[in-house]
């Protein structure tokens, strides 16, 4: 995706990049980079937490 003028040194234009260390954007003219801030993962709720905790059948062993 393009952001036109959006470029806090030159104006110019940004567009997104993906790559190993995540996404950025950087500046088709000057070549200005920019990290993007990663959304925050979900919690685990307690409900789901303490289900997984719980053993789903109970096994005897003779």
């Amino acid at each position: 995706m393009i952001y036109f003028k959006s470029c806090p040194r030159c104006q110019g234009d940004m567009h997104v990049v993906n790559d190993l260390y995540g996404r950025y954007m950087e500046c088709l003219q000057c070549g200005y980079e920019a990290d993007l801030k990663q959304p925050a993962k979900p919690a685990p709720s307690v409900l789901n937490v303490s289900a997984e905790a719980k053993p789903k059948s109970k096994v005897k062993l003779s």
